[in-house]
């Protein structure tokens, strides 16, 4: 199972990667394939959660490679302050 935390920038999950980094039966990560390609993009392991705003743009391929064996999370926020930060 791979949990993908789908979001845009700015929205804190840099923080929830970090909580997540405490749950002991999954690895956790941010971005941490983004500069990769192909299929190189995709090789998240199993029990995994990725956060990386790029993968909304990415949920044709997410569904092939991970099919049902994927979660999404949508995380969100004010998009007045989502301006504000950026």
């Amino acid at each position: 199972m791979r949990v993908f935390i789908l979001c845009a920038g700015r929205t804190g999950s840099v923080s929830v990667i970090e909580a997540c980094k405490h749950i002991t039966n999954f690895t956790a990560d941010h971005e941490s394939l983004s500069k990769k390609t192909g299929d190189e993009r995709f090789k998240y392991p199993d029990n995994h959660i990725e956060a990386d705003n790029r993968l909304s743009w990415q949920l044709g391929h997410l569904n092939k490679y991970f099919g049902n064996n994927a979660f999404y999370v949508h995380l969100k926020r004010n998009p007045a302050n989502v301006a504000e930060s950026h």
